[in-house]
């Protein structure tokens, strides 16, 4: 069993106990909306000490951790596939109140739009999974399409970007950020992550 499927294990349970469930189409599927009390108080978030203190933890856990293999239980993973590449950041009640962890997943969709991309879907599913209500927050960037200089292909960027942030039983779980790369020969290559990444959590 690989280490992603033991943290999804540990978080929500065996596939098993999932596919004994009702329904595997989500119960709720709606847009985003965040009320004005919750734009408010993200507002007062952005370039607070708190907020500071969270970027300040995620940097540090990214540097002590990205020479090292993924261990099951660490706050920060890497995912690096030949076509995806992300991140899992793991939600830590010390570090992020609840409302604190929705404002950082948040903050990542307003960090990648710097980067001439554009919000495709913003919308939230719930599942039923039997013991449990599962809910996952889901931002769908796409780069803005542009030509190279000379005309020949398009630039990918990093590809397509999906940020999630998932929760159980309204309890905050974990956040992943994943950038989908374009193969085709009509696309530059993907630039580099580790570029993005630095951008995404300072």
């Amino acid at each position: 069993m690989s280490w992603i499927n033991q943290i999804m294990q540990q978080l929500f349970g065996k596939e098993e106990e999932v596919s004994k469930t009702p329904s595997r189409q989500p119960v709720v599927h709606e847009v985003i909306q965040r009320t004005h009390t919750d734009k408010d108080a993200y507002q007062r978030w952005l370039g607070s000490q708190r907020m500071q203190r969270a970027l300040d933890f995620i940097q540090l856990e990214y540097n002590k951790n990205r020479h090292e293999e993924n261990l099951v239980g660490a706050t920060f993973y890497h995912l690096n596939q030949p076509s995806s590449k992300g991140f899992i950041l793991n939600y830590r009640k010390d570090m992020f109140s609840e409302k604190e962890f929705q404002y950082y997943f948040d903050y990542l969709k307003e960090r990648v739009l710097t980067l001439d991309y554009k919000s495709y879907t913003s919308d939230l599913r719930s599942y039923d999974r039997g013991e449990y209500v599962e809910t996952i927050e889901r931002h769908y960037l796409k780069p803005s399409w542009r030509m190279t200089a000379d005309k020949s292909q398009l630039v990918q960027q990093y590809g397509n970007i999906t940020i999630t942030h998932h929760s159980k039983d309204d309890q905050p779980v974990y956040l992943k950020f994943m950038c989908h790369n374009y193969a085709d020969r009509q696309f530059t290559d993907a630039e580099d992550f580790e570029q993005l990444i630095q951008h995404m959590i300072h």
